[in-house]
C-alpha cells in the first residue's frame, strides 16, 4: 500500500498492489468521509504477474507530462501506469530489471533505488521517459545476506536503511558504496523501516517493526547500534 502524494488536500487517495496484478485506487473523501475504489484493467500479458511494490515519480516532462505510479513485479520488472490516461506505459521495463522480486521502490532525486528477494539493492538515475538504466555502467549494486523486505532512503536516495527477511538491519551509503549491518539477525523479518533523525544533537533514530514472526517493534540508535526500546 501507499500513499499518493499528489492528490489534493480534500483527498485521500492510496493504491494497493496483489496477485495476477492486481492493481487497485482506493479514494477517501475527507469532507463527505466516504470511502471508493476501483480495480484497474490490465493487459493480458500482465496477467499472471504479481505485483509486490509502489513508487511514484516525480512530475516527468514530455511525451509523458504528467507523474506516474511505479509497481514492482515478482518477475524481477518494473510496471508504470499512467492515471492522467488510465493506462499502463511501456517505459521500457518489461522484462528483468533486477535478478529476483522486486519487494522495494524507491524514487528520489532523479535516481531509482530497487530492493530484490535475492538481497540485491540495486540505484541508477533515470531520465524524463524511461527508469531503465540508458548505460549498464551506471548501475551500482550492494549486496546483503538474505532478501530485501524494507528500505528507507534519505531524500538524496543516497544513503539510507534495508530491512531483511532474516532480520537484519542495514546502512548502504552509494557516495560511498558501502553496505554495515547495523543490528544482525533475529529469525524475523524488518518488514517496516523508518528513519528518524530528530535534531542535530540526537542521534539517528532507526524505527523497524517484525511483523511476520512476531509482533516485535525495536527502535535502534545509528550512532552505537544500541537497542534502546523494544515492545
Amino acid at each position: 500500500m501507499k500513499v499518493d502524494p499528489f492528490v489534493e488536500s480534500s483527498h485521500v487517495q492510496f493504491i494497493t498492489v496483489g496477485n495476477e496484478a492486481s492493481l487497485t485506487f482506493w479514494r477517501l473523501d475527507t469532507k463527505e468521509q466516504q470511502l471508493s475504489y476501483f480495480d484497474i484493467s490490465v493487459p493480458e500479458n500482465l496477467k499472471g504477474v504479481n505485483f509486490l511494490s509502489i513508487e511514484f515519480t516525480r512530475y516527468l516532462n514530455e511525451p509523458v507530462n504528467t507523474y506516474l505510479v511505479l509497481v514492482g513485479a515478482d518477475d524481477g520488472s518494473i510496471v508504470a501506469y499512467n492515471q492522467q490516461n488510465n493506462s499502463f506505459v511501456d517505459l521500457g521495463t518489461r522484462g528483468k530489471v533486477i535478478d529476483g522480486q522486486i519487494g522495494t521502490l524507491s524514487f528520489k532525486n532523479d535516481t531509482v533505488v530497487i530492493g530484490s528477494s535475492q538481497g540485491i539493492i540495486a540505484h541508477y538515475p533515470i531520465t524524463n521517459t524511461s527508469v531503465q538504466p540508458e548505460d549498464p555502467s551506471l548501475v551500482e549494486y550492494q549486496n546483503v545476506e538474505s532478501a530485501i523486505v524494507a528500505v528507507s532512503m534519505d531524500e538524496l536516495n543516497n544513503e539510507g536503511l534495508i530491512g531483511t527477511e532474516s532480520g537484519c538491519i542495514h546502512y548502504v551509503n552509494f557516495a560511498e558504496k558501502i553496505v554495515i549491518k547495523l543490528v544482525s539477525g533475529n529469525n524475523n523479518n524488518q518488514d517496516t523501516i523508518n528513519f528518524c533523525k530528530f535534531d542535530p544533537v540526537n542521534s539517528n533514530i532507526v524505527v523497524s517493526s517484525c511483523g511476520q514472526k512476531s509482533d516485535e517493534f525495536k527502535i535502534n540508535t545509528v550512532q552505537n547500534c544500541d537497542q534502546v526500546m523494544n515492545f
